[in-house]
């Protein structure tokens, strides 16, 4: 320390010293002045130093001002310690801090307390030059005892905060930061730690949207003290989602000259239970006299206008000892003491009022007083406004209260008897100022080791670390530690620190709540374990879990089993909507997500969409959860699929059943592959009914699509038979279901015919009855493959159809045989008749026919005469001269009478007549006939085209003046039949026709068209005709006997019913009658070529 000019003693002077004397003689007056007129006291020290070190201080100048503060007269070139040596009680602080700065030079700032005089200084020391230091004194005792009774009164406050079970809050308003109590994290269901960052925005987040606004609008007529506090109660959301009602109450504290808040305290009561209370009384109006009577908190109703009693209910009549009868002839008056319920029943000012509360004084019967608490609330009853006052005894609340404030006296025991470690620790240096008896207890030091100490002996952080923590603190940047400290038995535990900057004579200081968190840190380890089996639970379910954002439709995550099931990885699932899985539109998703926004839990039933492309129906569990203070859909998602196809199966089969007994078999058909379609997603369907020999399709249909849209090939033969079939026969051929998903890879597939839809994947499933395959049902071009599940629906869906089919048919086959029983009963008849007309047409027949023979003879023999004399005539004609001129007048006669045109014309008449002779014995057969249930086993292969001719040119008077005739006579195998029937049957279906068109009375020619083709097995004929048609209303009677359209006299009505029964009993085919839209007659019938083979249908239509 070379620099120093160091001494032993008060005798030497430094040179420095000297300068400075120097200095000051020449303004000696000014400098004076100044020292003199100081409110602060001032002294100026020379250093003693020893071997080079300060050891002591000599007084070189002191103000007045130092003498009145501290009594102190004659210091002047007097060490320091013999000063203090004479000061009762003095510390050796003052000189320590002294030779601390003439060591260091760095200046020093400490509060000082003088017992001597009994005041506390506010002491300023700082070194001017080297070998001097300055001390500057101000008198702060006042401001020392004002701190320490704020720190009482605060204690006090604390007190009685946590003994009324009240939450509170203090907030800095400038930094937005909030200290809460335990209560109120309590109340909102937080750990201290949990409630992060502990500001005023993360508090307004937990207050419901619609009360915060509220809220909002009362602090701002409070900051600007339009009131002197608030009041608020309002909707607080707790951690486990709820939303609880709370009062809360607040009040500024201190503001700055502008009047602007600094500091503001505040406290929160929970009052859910009250909440709770009211608005079930207004949800459940209907309830409220039974919720009235039985309540046990008493209630009365009062009239605002005159304060008369309305009701009571019983709790009240228990409490006041009057009957409830007594009370509703009572005015609140006779209960009131104070009159305060009267004074403010004011009718004008009640209305609206909600839950006002008042503490009144309530008389009993017996003539006690009870002090009461009383919530008012109007309502309005038949357009008369009451109140409704809920009456609680809070008696012993009150003095309870008046104890408290009755023992405020003792509020400064509080810190040394509270049970949370505190500590008072000078931010500067970080010795614990003040300790209590909690913090003495925890740490293991006494009190008075702990005032000795630093905070840097018990944290176990570098002191580095520690003085940085304690800036933090100081700039008001953190106010919650997490350190651990050190005990005095060496233990370490960890602790949660709230710390707060305090002022004490201008002086700062951290005050620091110490919390043991060893344990709790212990537990919170065991929850995040905890937690981790949760996650484990929902990751690793078999339940399909998905969680939502309920604002956007985000998927924030998904467990295994949903990734399972639709067969995205969890990973994309979480870049997904909901949207994308959802096959609603967006639109519609996205307002069902807006409804959580009122909603806590729902059920919802929903078709979604997998990787795979496939529709699967799913029910949907869902519920709002919080996860750290923000809200999500958790959903838990059951496929019900198969649940669904087995209620539209059964609505399948109502539906069926209903429309049997309307709809033909191909229309029931029809229905039911519309149905498998839209299930299944598919765009083609068919069905076909398979005979007994198993190779032969007796029945196609095809759904609506499939004949609309898909095929433009006719359903008659749109398939193959299935001798020649493709893969889709293999379902009949095998017996088993079939499924094709790459059609077009599939080898023995044959060509599909033109106009026919492409198939790119198919289903086709077997109905199988006993030991043959009866019928198959085939679905084709889903977009995604077709599985089992698939097949297992169309297989269900074909045997429930199968079932009401065949019952169907059954039934139609038995109405059928009805008919054709009954009909064939009224043949019978005809038969009879028929035969009788018969013989007797036939007698005179005969005649007509022998004397028509006797004509022919007769003139054979009259012709070879005639003859004869011709030839005498020609070689005799010279035999006279008068002679010659009458044979001259015989040959004029012969070309007159064209005698030779006149014999060949007999002889065509006779032959005519023959002919028609012999139709009509034709015709009698036919209607003997009629008698005969069974056609003759004898029935020749004959052309049927070649009977149309035949009978067309007979008919040709009927029809050459009325109708042109059109032929489109394809060609056709030999059909087994008795050609003279089926002549009939063509005779009488072209006279009708004529007949029709005749009836029109037409300027030109209608037509008759007479078409005949053939099929594997029928050959068939149509005669067509453009006349008036058959009204639909008669046509189910056309083949009936006597029964005609035709005017009086016009017609028998046998014709059709003979030819019916020449066709169908007969040939064992069919005759069916059909009227166009566009007008005119339709008559078909069909032959088997198999005489044996019966036809399932006596009426069917060509396509």
């Amino acid at each position: 320390m070379s620099n120093r000019h160091k001494t032993g003693g008060a005798e030497s002077v430094p040179p420095e010293r000297k300068l400075t004397g120097e200095a000051l003689n020449s303004p000696a007056e000014l400098y004076r002045n100044v020292l003199d007129n100081m409110l602060s006291g001032y002294v100026y020290f020379r250093v003693v130093y020893e071997d080079g070190r300060p050891v002591d201080l000599i007084h070189e100048e002191v103000n007045s001002a130092y003498g009145k503060l501290t009594g102190l007269k004659t210091v002047i070139g007097r060490r320091v310690t013999e000063v203090m040596a004479g000061v009762a009680g003095s510390s050796p602080e003052f000189l320590e801090k002294l030779l601390g700065v003439a060591e260091s030079g760095v200046p020093v700032r400490f509060d000082w307390y003088f017992p001597d005089q009994g005041k506390w200084f506010d002491n300023s020391i700082y070194q001017p030059g080297e070998g001097f230091v300055v001390s500057i004194i101000d008198n702060i005792t006042d401001r020392k005892l004002a701190v320490q009774a704020l720190l009482e009164n605060e204690e006090r406050f604390s007190a009685t905060i946590n003994a009324s079970g009240v939450g509170t809050w203090d907030w800095d308003v400038q930094t937005g930061k909030v200290v809460f109590n335990d209560r109120w994290f309590e109340i909102v269901g937080y750990g201290s730690q949990e409630f992060s960052p502990s500001d005023i925005q993360t508090r307004f987040d937990l207050i419901h949207p619609e009360d915060l606004k509220q809220l909002k609008v009362c602090l701002e007529k409070h900051f600007s003290s339009e009131s002197a506090g608030y009041e608020f109660e309002c909707r607080m959301r707790h951690k486990n989602g709820q939303w609880l009602w709370v009062l809360e109450r607040g009040k500024v504290l201190t503001r700055n000259e502008a009047g602007s808040p600094l500091r503001m305290l505040g406290t929160l009561t929970d009052i859910s239970v009250h909440k709770q209370a009211e608005a079930a009384m207004q949800e459940r109006e209907v309830l409220f006299r039974s919720l009235f009577d039985s309540y046990a908190a008493v209630q009365i109703i009062l009239d605002p206008e005159t304060g008369g009693i309305i009701d009571a209910n019983r709790a009240a009549a228990d409490f006041y000892g009057w009957s409830t009868d007594e009370l509703r002839q009572m005015n609140i008056r006779e209960i009131d003491a104070r009159q305060l319920q009267v004074e403010e029943a004011d009718p004008d000012t009640i209305k609206g009022v909600q839950n006002k509360k008042n503490i009144c004084q309530h008389r009993r019967a017996g003539g006690e007083l009870r002090d009461v608490e009383v919530f008012r609330t109007s309502i309005e009853i038949l357009n008369h406004t009451f109140l409704h006052n809920i009456i609680h005894d809070v008696t012993d609340r009150l003095r309870t209260e008046k104890r408290l404030k009755e023992s405020e006296a003792r509020f400064r025991s509080l810190f040394e008897d509270h049970s949370a470690a505190m500590l008072v620790i000078d931010l500067d240096t970080g010795r614990i100022v003040d300790a209590n008896q909690a913090a003495a207890s925890f740490y293991g030091w006494s009190r008075q080791e702990l005032g000795r100490m630093f905070i840097q002996e018990i944290n176990t952080l570098p002191p580095e670390e520690v003085k940085n923590a304690m800036d933090r603190g100081r700039s008001l940047h953190q106010n919650q530690f997490r350190f651990r400290h050190r005990n005095a038995d060496g233990l370490v535990r960890d602790v949660d620190v709230y710390s707060t900057r305090i002022e004490i004579d201008r002086k700062e200081f951290l005050y620091s709540i110490i919390h043991d968190v060893t344990d709790k840190l212990q537990t919170e380890e065991k929850l995040k374990e905890s937690e981790g089996l949760f996650r484990g639970l929902f990751e690793d379910h078999s339940a399909v879990m998905l969680i939502l954002d309920p604002e956007t439709g985000r998927m924030v995550d998904a467990n295994h089993a949903a990734a399972d099931f639709y067969g995205w990885s969890r990973e994309e699932f979480r870049k997904m909507n909901i949207t994308d899985i959802n096959c609603a539109s967006p639109d519609f998703v996205l307002s069902d997500i807006n409804k959580w926004e009122k909603q806590t839990h729902r059920y919802v039933l929903a078709r979604h969409k997998r990787a795979d492309g496939s529709i699967r129906n799913v029910e949907i569990f869902a519920k709002k959860v919080d996860i750290k203070g923000r809200s999500f859909i958790y959903d838990v998602i059951h496929d019900v699929t198969d649940r669904k196809r087995l209620e539209a199966l059964l609505a399948i089969r109502v539906n069926l059943f209903e429309k049997a007994d309307t709809l033909s078999v191909e229309e029931l058909l029809q229905a039911t592959l519309d149905e498998i379609e839209r299930e299944t997603g598919s765009s083609i369907g068919f069905s076909h009914f398979i005979a007994k020999d198993q190779t032969t399709l007796l029945l196609q249909a095809f759904s609506t699509n499939t004949v609309n849209r898909m095929c433009r090939v006719q359903a008659e033969g749109a398939h193959h038979p299935l001798n020649i079939a493709g893969v889709w026969a293999e379902a009949v051929r095998e017996r088993r279901t079939v499924i094709h998903n790459d059609y077009a890879t599939l080898e023995n597939r044959r060509g599909m015919p033109e106009g026919h839809a492409e198939v790119r994947r198919e289903l086709v499933v077997p109905v199988i009855r006993g030991e043959q395959v009866v019928a198959v049902f085939g679905i084709g071009n889903k977009h995604v493959d077709y599985d089992d599940d698939d097949a297992q629906w169309v297989k269900a869906v074909a045997d429930q159809a199968w079932d009401i089919i065949e019952k169907k048919i059954a039934e139609d086959e038995y109405r059928r045989m009805e008919e054709k029983l009954h009909h064939s009963q009224k043949m019978e008849l005809v038969g009879q008749l028929a035969s009788g007309i018969a013989h007797e047409i036939n007698n005179p027949l005969n005649f007509v026919q022998i004397n028509l023979t006797t004509q022919q003879d007769y003139f054979a023999d009259f012709l070879t005469l005639l003859n004869g004399y011709k030839y005498f005539i020609s070689k005799h004609q010279d035999f006279r001269p008068s002679t010659g001129s009458d044979l001259q007048k015989l040959r004029h006669m012969e070309a007159d009478l064209e005698i030779d045109t006149l014999v060949q014309g007999m002889n065509d008449i006779f032959v005519e007549s023959q002919r028609g002779i012999d139709r009509i014995k034709k015709i009698v057969e036919g209607m003997r006939s009629l008698s005969y249930r069974h056609a003759a086993d004898d029935k020749p292969l004959s052309d049927i085209n070649r009977g149309v001719v035949e009978t067309l040119s007979m008919a040709r008077g009927e029809y050459r003046f009325c109708a042109d005739i059109e032929t489109n006579l394809e060609e056709l195998p030999p059909v087994p039949c008795i050609m003279d029937q089926i002549n009939q049957v063509l005779l009488n279906l072209i006279v009708n026709s004529a007949h029709a068109i005749q009836s029109q009375l037409r300027s030109s020619n209608g037509k008759i068209s007479i078409h005949t083709w053939a099929d594997r097995k029928k050959v068939y004929c149509s005669i067509a005709d453009d006349g008036p048609g058959i009204p639909e209303g008669i046509r189910s009677n056309i083949f009936n006997p006597f029964f005609t359209t035709k005017a009086a006299r016009k017609g028998t009505g046998l014709g059709l019913s003979i030819s019916y029964d020449i066709i169908v009993n007969k040939h064992n085919g069919t005759i069916a009658v059909d009227c166009p839209k566009e007008g005119g007659t339709v008559f078909t019938f069909t032959l088997p070529l198999n005489i044996n083979e019966e036809t399932p249908e006596t009426h069917e239509k060509h396509p």
